[in-house]
């Protein structure tokens, strides 16, 4: 299967591929500092929070970037072993993700009211009022601190490894068929989706 996947990254590990994730790494490193340091202040700083908060978007979007670059690569071909090995870097960022997550929301969290509205009333977060919204109740929810940093690392190696397996097993079943030239030739499952 020729997928044109260009529109991601130029190849798979080329120099602009392994630049990007490590830029991921980098940024969530960067962005767990700050909101741990905003978690040791005793008063909140919802302008601190704020570009905390858009930091976050751009982070997960590039996180999701990469996961569905990985995706396709190894629903074309999981036999492909250098795919299929990096199949689980997604996991594991998601995983830090969650727990880079926890932190804001325990932020969120020990908002007052008033100084919630002034979050969402920042000018770079217009666009997030929903979502803000989502999360300061998501809050409300949430187990301590350890238990969802427990379950995040649980996620790697729990559903998000089955659905690895089960991927990897269904991707990895082939079928002969009689292609319009005459020749008889053999295809990855996953062919017959696309």
């Amino acid at each position: 299967m020729d997928w044109d996947l260009t529109s991601y990254f130029d190849t798979f590990g080329s120099k602009q591929f392994a630049d990007f994730k490590n830029e991921i790494a980098e940024q969530a490193s960067a962005l767990d500092t700050a909101l741990s340091t905003q978690l040791d202040s005793p008063l909140p700083d919802t302008i601190g929070f704020a570009a905390c908060f858009e930091k976050w978007e751009v982070l997960s979007a590039k996180v999701s970037h990469l996961s569905s670059y990985i995706s396709c690569l190894v629903a074309a071909d999981a036999s492909n072993e250098a795919w299929a090995a990096e199949e689980a870097a997604p996991a594991i960022l998601f995983a830090r993700l969650s727990k880079i997550q926890n932190k804001a929301l325990i932020l969120i969290k020990r908002l007052r009211d008033a100084d919630f509205k002034a979050l969402a009333g920042q000018p770079s977060l217009e666009h997030a009022a929903y979502t803000l919204q989502r999360l300061r109740e998501e809050a409300s929810h949430r187990m301590s601190p350890l238990e969802e940093e427990l379950a995040a690392d649980l996620g790697i190696h729990g559903i998000s490894a089955w659905s690895r397996l089960y991927f990897t097993t269904i991707s990895n079943l082939s079928f002969s068929y009689q292609h319009p030239d005459g020749d008889e030739r053999t295809a990855p499952l996953s062919a017959l989706n696309s």
